[in-house]
């Protein structure tokens, strides 16, 4: 049985994790700021598509090599 304490925390560690907005959100809400509906509207499928781009590369292995690599330089 799991304590009653650790399900309380893990309540409300979950409910903090989904309130509070992530950096795409805060990128699209920014964008609709300051260009208007339009501009927030066309941001969503380009972020969108860049967080596709940065998944498949690390899915294929870019990130390792990255990180490996990040020594190397000066």
């Amino acid at each position: 049985m799991v304590p009653l304490s650790n399900v309380l925390a893990s309540s409300l560690a979950s409910v903090v994790l989904i309130v509070v907005p992530g950096p795409s959100v805060l990128f699209v809400i920014g964008r609709s700021l300051a260009l208007g509906r339009k501009g927030g509207v066309l941001t969503v499928p380009g972020n969108a598509s860049g967080q596709l781009l940065q998944a498949a590369a690390v899915a294929l292995g870019i990130g390792t090599v990255v990180d490996q690599s990040a020594g190397r330089w000066p």
